[in-house]
């Protein structure tokens, strides 16, 4: 549903399903679910950025400025 995450993608339900026996899966769930909107915030950020780059027109060799 929009708004919405599924529990799976919980970083804690992910980890408690993954056990003990794999801390380092575990503590992956929570660098790759985790604080998912500030992450898209500066991911969109970075692709807008390069669109803007792209986009700017190159300085004329004939141009003094």
């Amino acid at each position: 549903m929009p708004g919405e995450r599924a529990p799976d993608y919980d970083p804690d339900r992910r980890a408690a399903a993954i056990g003990p026996g794999h801390p380092l899966a575990a503590a992956a769930s929570r660098e790759l679910f985790g604080d998912f909107e500030p992450r898209f915030e500066r991911g969109l950020a970075i692709v807008v950025a390069g669109v803007e780059a792209s986009l700017r027109p190159e300085p004329s060799p004939l141009d003094p400025s």
